[in-house]
């Protein structure tokens, strides 16, 4: 699965996979995982989904081993910017709700300053 992948790595980690701990090999592998999630997610062609079938989603991918590692892991993945949860929707692509918003806001502003003129 990681074949051909490239993997830019802090010094300490750039003497070789040989001298690879335990703890950076399962970091890498749920690196691996997380972006199987996101493949996987975005292949099935759906803008929203619900917040339970992204726990799902979570464990049956092995990023999450229990419903608690998933909810931890949605919320990581929520402040991080890579999705956007809100109630109990999951948005793929947290850019296409955002950006409007921030549209709007510009136009609005910018009306603000010819009325304060």
């Amino acid at each position: 699965m990681m074949e051909g992948m490239i993997v830019r790595t802090s010094p300490a980690f750039r003497g070789g996979l040989e001298n690879l701990t335990f703890a950076e090999a399962k970091k890498l592998m749920r690196l691996v995982n997380v972006e199987s999630l996101k493949t996987k997610l975005e292949m099935e062609g759906k803008e929203v989904i619900g917040y339970s079938e992204l726990l799902e989603a979570c464990k049956s991918m092995d990023v999450a081993r229990s419903l608690n590692e998933a909810i931890a892991f949605a919320r990581v993945l929520d402040e991080a910017g890579v999705v956007l949860v809100f109630r109990d929707k999951v948005y793929l692509h947290p850019e296409k709700v955002v950006d409007p918003i921030k549209d709007e806001l510009k136009r609005l502003l910018e009306q603000k300053e010819e009325i304060d003129v």
